[in-house]
């Protein structure tokens, strides 16, 4: 596996095992803060700036309705 693909698998294993234990609701949030000094734009580049971006949120449903029962 390539170095990237490591770093990340181990960085979302800690990620979801951290949430779980610390807030394990649905309602919870979470930032997480990465020292990026003596990194530039160029080292940004294919795998590693692929981790970074952050995926959008999936679309938000509306609830369901409840059937109304018609005499």
């Amino acid at each position: 596996m390539a170095a990237v693909t490591v770093v990340f698998r181990y960085y979302v294993y800690t990620t979801e095992w951290v949430w779980s234990q610390l807030d394990p609701g649905e309602s919870g949030k979470l930032v997480s803060i990465w020292d990026i000094t003596n990194v530039s734009a160029t080292s940004l580049a294919g795998d590693r700036l692929k981790m970074l971006k952050v995926p959008p949120p999936p679309p938000v449903l509306p609830a369901p309705r409840e059937a109304t029962k018609h005499p």
